[in-house]
């Protein structure tokens, strides 16, 4: 089936090979989700919260197969560490093999220019970045096409120690 906007003949708002299904990490300082837990695998689970954005990261495992397919990458690697990427005046902590970091690159600087790019969720990069709040995203986690085949994964963080906390629960 194709795309609505293909049909209607609009434009589409998709920016050609962005990331579609990008979850929402949030710090464990507050409360817990009481929807997330389990999902990820038990070290991550105790690092981080899931935020619910429907059902293929929780009831159809795309956050537990996302996680063997990034530390898959990570182990072939060498485990390497995060590496700063820059927006203007922001900075963000990229978690993932080199072959993704162009897009994660692209993903950050177009999340912090836009409220919306046309993904699944929106990532309220953005607001976490210009006017965080205590339940504000700090890391995001690319999971597209978990679920088929390999897909593409890397996480973004706002802050290096959590990346390497994400690291270190992927261990």
């Amino acid at each position: 089936m194709k795309h609505q906007a293909e049909k209607t003949k609009l434009p589409s708002m998709r920016i050609p090979n962005y990331p579609w299904l990008v979850q929402r990490v949030r710090s464990l300082r507050g409360s817990k989700n009481p929807f997330g837990g389990g999902s990820a695998g038990k070290l991550l689970d105790d690092l981080f919260d899931w935020d619910y954005m429907g059902s293929a990261e929780f009831e159809f495992g795309s956050l537990s197969k996302a996680r063997v397919i990034h530390t898959n990458d990570l182990k072939a690697a060498g485990w390497p560490a995060p590496v700063q990427i820059k927006s203007g005046k922001h900075e963000g902590w990229f978690v993932g093999a080199k072959k993704h970091r162009d897009l994660a690159v692209s993903f950050f600087t177009e999340e912090l220019a836009s409220e919306y790019t046309g993904m699944k969720e929106r990532s309220e990069l953005k607001t976490s970045y210009e006017a965080p709040g205590p339940r504000s995203p700090i890391g995001w986690w690319c999971i597209d096409d978990v679920i088929v085949g390999n897909g593409v994964v890397f996480a973004m963080f706002k802050f290096e120690a959590d990346a390497q906390k994400f690291i270190a629960g992927l261990k």
